[in-house]
């Protein structure tokens, strides 16, 4: 009969580094989803300054001064 040959064992090393490459494969994942959630965020926020204008445009109001008083209140 041959040898048998020993193949080495997956050290705690190894682990603990497939363990980083997993998590940093998720960490990537998670920023890209926060990428596109601050798009969203930003096309929403446009849309909603284009009603506002729209608004103060039917009712007449200087959204300059809303914008003014606003800025007093905070």
């Amino acid at each position: 009969m041959g040898k048998v040959i020993q193949f080495p064992k997956k050290r705690k090393s190894d682990i603990i580094i497939e363990e980083l490459d997993a998590l940093g494969d998720e960490i990537t994942m998670i920023l890209g989803e926060i990428d596109a959630a601050q798009q969203i965020v930003i096309e929403l926020q446009y849309g909603y300054e284009q009603l506002l204008e729209k608004l103060c445009e039917i009712e007449g109001i200087d959204i300059k001064e809303l914008q003014a008083l606003r800025k007093e209140d905070e």
